[in-house]
């Protein structure tokens, strides 16, 4: 019986632990695609999912931002969200500004939230990005 009450015990423990972590779908639904749909101050018009980043369960972001592709990895804590250590290829093409914008957004990222399918990107209190889930 004491082993059985230790064993729950650590269960408990164990579930709890894992729901607050930074990883798998304790995210708070952010595992998943997010295609750019706004940038603060930024007007533009792209094809949809040209541009989009995507968060998996072991705390890697990948995507798109328009002509090159990128790579990176991401920390959450309650609402706080961190995408760091960014890396992407170098292909020129007509969104270079557009890119730099929405590469610049994801770095400056220290917070969000999601409504209705939509992520919001936040430093601090200033809005940076507004992004769409995809299927």
């Amino acid at each position: 019986m004491r082993i059985l009450s230790i064993l729950l015990v650590a269960s408990v423990c164990l579930f709890s632990c894992n729901r607050h972590s930074s990883s798998g779908y304790a995210n708070n639904g952010l595992i998943g695609r997010w295609a750019l749909s706004t940038l603060s101050d930024t007007t533009f018009v792209i094809p949809a999912g040209i541009m989009y980043m995507q968060l998996d369960s072991k705390n890697a972001v990948t995507g798109e931002s328009g002509c090159n592709s990128f790579s990176g990895s991401y920390t959450v804590d309650g609402n706080r969200l961190f995408i760091k250590n960014l890396v992407s290829t170098l292909v020129s093409c007509n969104y270079d500004r557009l890119e730099a914008k929405f590469m610049d957004a994801l770095k400056e990222t220290n917070h969000y939230s999601i409504s209705n399918g939509t992520l919001y990107l936040y430093n601090d209190a200033v809005p940076r990005a507004t992004l769409t889930a995809m299927p």
